[in-house]
């Protein structure tokens, strides 16, 4: 299923300045808007528009979609919109829930570039997630997967390209209509790929986040598709080979 992009409704800024392009996606949490750094070219991906997330986004722009879409096709619509504004191939994408605003932040670009790395996870302030105290163990509980979360992470131009390539077309897989998934099959093609991915120290998260996986009554559902997919296309758990700098303890 491909993104359905709906008409952006621009308000100020329409040009990209910098390398650096983030991707905001938001059901409900326009109240969070105003803690992001509105320097940072942004674009806000609402799912479910209300009167109130007009008020709050600013002069950012957005792009409306249908209420409850996914998650992997709200964040590949705000993807496309910066792609069609012909960034760089120096550029990096970086992907933020609503919720998740940073609360310590330092250039992703600069550490990714002084670590090599594809893609930089960003953990939470208050995180329990195994990816943040544990690198090597998986992400949600025992069940199959790896410790890729799309929270809040960046990642580079290349990168992007090659696991869009991979997926026929697609960033994220858009089969995934409910809770989870999604990500972890994006670090799966990632390490497939022999992506090098980190854990970042200088940037941080706002949330508390974590071993909630069996409160989401869909994750199964998306865990079979999940499956699904790795058979189908031949892969291994092998994005742990790709990992970087691994926190003990």
């Amino acid at each position: 299923m491909e993104a359905i992009i709906l008409p952006v409704l621009q308000k100020g800024m329409t040009v990209c300045q910098s390398n650096l392009y983030r991707v905001i996606i938001s059901h409900h949490q326009s109240e969070y808007l105003k803690n992001f750094d509105a320097s940072i070219p942004s674009v806000v991906v609402f799912d479910d528009l209300t009167p109130a997330d007009i008020s709050a986004v600013g002069d950012m722009p957005y792009i409306q979609r249908k209420p409850m879409g996914n998650r992997g096709a709200n964040r590949n619509a705000g993807l496309h919109y910066w792609l069609s504004k012909n960034p760089s191939e120096n550029a990096v994408f970086e992907f933020l829930d609503g919720d998740r605003f940073p609360v310590m932040y330092d250039d992703p670009i600069k550490e990714m570039s002084e670590l090599d790395a594809d893609i930089l996870l960003y953990p939470c302030n208050a995180d329990t997630r195994y990816a943040r105290h544990k690198f090597k163990e998986t992400l949600y509980m025992k069940g199959p997967g790896n410790p890729f979360f799309s929270c809040g992470f960046a990642i580079t131009k290349k990168a992007l390209d090659a696991i869009t390539a991979f997926n026929n077309g697609m960033f994220f897989r858009e089969d995934f209509e409910g809770w989870g998934g999604e990500d972890q099959y994006t670090g799966t093609v990632a390490g497939h790929l022999g992506l090098r991915c980190f854990l970042s120290e200088k940037i941080e998260l706002n949330g508390t986040v974590g071993g909630d996986s069996q409160d989401h009554n869909d994750y199964l559902g998306s865990m079979n598709i999940y499956l699904k997919l790795v058979l189908q296309n031949g892969l291994k758990e092998t994005f742990l080979d790709n990992v970087g700098r691994l926190p003990t303890g």
